[in-house]
């Protein structure tokens, strides 16, 4: 029997936090999926792979969009553990949901569409043949123009409402005679 010697070598660890800007967003550290804040003892030098989604769900009506990591490498990358405590974050983008609706009539932009949190967005309603704008219903800057806006604070509902309008002849008799409505002279 040869005498066998074994040596251990030890690499020395650091602590490394991996979170996400707002926290709760899902990411992976080495494969492994998490979504709150873990700190790892590391080895020193040694390679791990941190990775995010682009896209992902909040409550309804909310999403967060990634933006960047802090240490700027992209959504999927490896870092090389440094010698002293560190931290990669996520950051991502909160998105609120703009929903949009009016019968008789047209509204913009397309409804269900998802816009950065405190973005103020234009929202303009068209009536449809026979039909015009009367007012809007939710959190509008102004509820009686049709081209108006509103301030993504939240996920946000608006409806645009329209009116049948009414043709109507004004005549004279005997003809030609004038007139005026609302101001505007006629003959």
């Amino acid at each position: 029997n040869t005498p066998v010697t074994v040596t251990a070598n030890f690499v020395p660890t650091v602590s490394v936090t991996v979170t996400t800007a707002p926290a709760g967003q899902s990411f992976t550290a080495d494969g492994a999926t998490y979504t709150s804040s873990q700190v790892f003892n590391w080895g020193i030098g040694t390679s791990h792979t941190i990775a995010t989604i682009a896209t992902q769900a909040g409550a309804t009506g909310t999403q967060y969009v990634f933006n960047n990591w802090s240490d700027n490498k992209t959504l999927s990358h490896s870092v090389v553990v440094p010698p002293s405590a560190t931290t990669y974050t996520a950051n991502f983008t909160t998105q609120y949901q703009l929903t949009l609706a009016g019968s008789n009539g047209t509204v913009t932009p397309a409804s269900g569409s998802y816009f950065n949190a405190g973005s103020v967005q234009n929202v303009t309603a068209t009536g449809n043949t026979g039909y015009a704008f009367s007012s809007w219903t939710g959190p509008v800057a102004s509820t009686s123009s049709a081209a108006t806006t509103v301030t993504m604070s939240a996920p946000e509902s608006v409806t645009a409402n329209f009116v049948p309008v009414s043709l109507i002849t004004v005549n004279t008799s005997p003809a030609g005679l004038a007139f005026a409505v609302d101001g505007i002279s006629y003959s």
